[in-house]
C-alpha cells in the first residue's frame, strides 16, 4: 500500500533535516536546544524529534555517516514490507536525487515528481527552516517595512524587559 504523497515528503523531510544536523538520538537534538546551536533547530526537527521511532534514528544515522548506503537500505526496507520508509529514505538523500531504476523500486517511480513537489511545497512554508534563520527573515522584514535601524530593532523587540524597566526606574 502506497502512502498519501504528504505524508512521504513530511517524512523525508524530517529524516533529511535530522541527518543534516546530526540528530541522530532524542538526545543529540536536546543538546542542540540546550547549548550548542540552539537556532540549528527547525519544525521539521522538533517533529521528528516527537514521532522518531529507533528505527528512524538509526536512518538518520545512516544518513549522515554512510549516503552510499542507502539505496540497498531502501530496498531491503521495501522488501521487509515497509513500502512508506523505503520511499521517504529514497527522497531522504537530498534535493538533487534522482529516482532509482531497480525493478524493486518501480511502484514509486509514477508518483515521484508528485512527492518532489509536495517537499517543495513543505519547505516554501519554512518547515525547513531554521529558527534563527526564520528570525532574522522576520527582522528584515519589519525593518524594512519601518525603515528602522538594526540597533531600533533590538531595542524594540530583544532588550530584555528587566532592562526597560531598570531604565524607566533610573530616569
Amino acid at each position: 500500500m502506497l502512502h498519501e504523497a504528504d505524508e512521504v515528503a513530511l517524512y523525508a523531510i524530517m529524516l533529511r533535516e535530522a541527518a543534516r544536523n546530526r540528530h541522530t538520538c532524542p538526545d543529540s537534538l536536546l543538546d542542540d536546544l540546550s547549548s550548542s546551536c540552539p537556532g540549528e533547530v527547525s519544525l521539521a526537527t522538533l517533529l521528528a524529534h516527537r514521532s522518531f521511532t529507533d528505527l528512524d534514528w538509526d536512518l538518520a544515522e545512516m544518513l549522515c555517516d554512510h549516503p552510499e548506503r542507502t539505496l540497498k537500505v531502501a530496498q531491503n526496507l521495501f522488501e521487509y514490507e515497509e513500502p512508506l520508509v523505503a520511499e521517504a529514505l529514497l527522497h531522504a538523500r537530498g534535493p538533487r536525487c534522482t529516482q532509482p531504476s531497480a525493478q524493486w523500486a518501480e511502484s514509486f517511480r509514477g508518483r515521484w515528481r508528485n512527492i518532489r513537489g509536495a517537499i517543495g511545497a513543505f519547505e516554501r512554508e519554512g518547515i525547513a527552516t531554521k529558527f534563527e534563520d526564520a528570525d532574522r527573515m522576520v527582522d528584515d522584514i519589519w525593518r524594512a517595512a519601518t525603515s528602522a535601524s538594526h540597533e531600533e530593532l533590538l531595542e524594540k523587540f530583544y532588550d530584555p524587559i528587566w532592562e526597560k524597566e531598570a531604565r524607566a526606574a533610573v530616569a
